[in-house]
């Protein structure tokens, strides 16, 4: 790549960055918030229902694990790690079953960091849109090398997305641009049984 096409790209990711940020903000008003005022609720009532409430007070600690990783920059950790942290972080909070396979022997570390903070991103987002809409009750994440093609897949079954939801959505919206800039081919396919996200990429580039 040359100067200019590195400094077109780092300019994008800055870009995606802060409607990132700004997506952290309305999620921290929008679902941090609403599950405080609906744990508040429960102990206002005239017979405080306490199990309820402190059931919410844990998803909103889970939560606000989740959002504050996503503004964690410098994890120099590798990708497998970090995504084997990221499952575990949704478990703890989640009714949601997340398994994570990892195929690879570890070697999603030898990605570009561009590629390995693309994947850990959208991957990010992806369960975090699990947990928000699917409905699902298993999420399974999956990663593959074959001759050198790594291959992650996310499904879910849950009530899948709209073809709206797909081209709107602010989220996924940014995941495809991730994508782009990071050199990754996304697929989202969605149905009543639930959705299958993968993404692909050579190991080297």
């Amino acid at each position: 790549m040359t100067n200019q096409q590195i400094q077109s790209v780092h300019q994008a990711l800055e870009t995606l960055r802060k409607t990132e940020i700004e997506q952290i903000g309305r999620n921290l008003h929008d679902q941090l918030g609403n599950t405080l005022a609906s744990a508040l609720g429960y102990l206002n009532l005239r017979e405080p229902n306490v199990t309820t409430a402190q059931e919410l007070i844990r998803e909103a600690i889970g939560e606000t694990r989740v959002l504050s990783h996503n503004l964690v920059r410098d994890d120099l950790r590798p990708l497998d790690e970090k995504l084997e942290d990221l499952i575990e972080r949704f478990n703890d909070f989640s009714a949601i079953a997340f398994v994570y396979n990892d195929f690879t022997e570890g070697q999603l570390g030898q990605l570009s960091t561009l590629k390995q903070e693309g994947i850990y991103r959208i991957i990010q987002e992806v369960l975090t849109n699990i947990v928000k809409h699917s409905q699902a009750t298993e999420a399974v994440v999956q990663v593959f090398l074959n001759k050198k093609l790594v291959r992650i897949t996310v499904e879910d079954d849950g009530i899948g997305y709209t073809l709206n939801e797909k081209t709107n959505g602010i989220g996924i919206r940014n995941m495809y641009k991730r994508a782009e800039l990071a050199g990754l081919i996304l697929t989202l396919d969605g149905g009543s049984g639930g959705t299958l996200v993968s993404l692909e990429t050579a190991m080297k580039d």
